[in-house]
């Protein structure tokens, strides 16, 4: 990450801090909110709210990658179709994981697929509003570092429990340590 000013990473790891704060207080005040309702709930996590929040946060995710892949496009067509196949491959694990939240959260297969595909349009809203608008240089890294908050959030307290919960076995134990180390090479290798 050399020639990215200090205050610039250190400003986009607050914003990933936020981001993570930000969706874990949310989450918590919708199971609060939602505690008289059904206490069985609130105990597991597992409530439609949370399963719509996932959603329009992948969705704002969706838009922003969108946005990337026109930002890509207006400084060459080359990395514009790199950027584009990069995201292309990413969001399909991102509609795994937008589909198992959902249907987690108790919605029903509708609802799911109505939200997924509100997900699956978001990167192509994104990169059309690419013509219209330009984004500041500089401010990438604030989006991105918010939105990494959220999918770290969403990592961290469900989908890596999910994956260890029933039927953990020593193929999921070493696919969590294989991905952890691929997201530090990857790093290191970019920084």
């Amino acid at each position: 990450m050399e020639g990215i000013p200090h205050f610039v990473k250190v400003t986009a790891f607050a914003m990933l801090v936020a981001g993570f704060l930000f969706f874990y207080l949310l989450e918590k005040l919708f199971l609060l909110l939602n505690a008289r309702q059904n206490r069985k709930e609130v105990v597991s996590h597992h409530h439609p709210v949370i399963g719509v929040a996932s959603a329009l946060a992948f969705a704002g995710h969706s838009f922003l990658e969108g946005i990337e892949i026109g930002a890509s496009f207006q400084v060459s067509p080359t990395l514009g179709f790199l950027v584009a196949f990069a995201v292309i491959l990413h969001d399909i694990g991102d509609g795994l994981n937008t589909m198992t939240l959902l249907l987690l959260n108790k919605l029903t297969r509708l609802q799911a697929i109505r939200l997924l595909l509100l997900v699956a349009v978001a990167p192509i809203l994104g990169a059309a509003s690419t013509l219209l608008i330009k984004i500041p240089e500089g401010q990438m890294p604030l989006y991105l570092g918010f939105l990494a908050g959220f999918l770290l959030y969403i990592g961290a307290s469900h989908v890596l429990p999910e994956a260890h919960k029933e039927k953990s076995s020593i193929f999921t134990l070493m696919l969590t340590v294989l991905g952890a180390v691929f997201a530090y090479v990857v790093t290191t290798l970019i920084g």
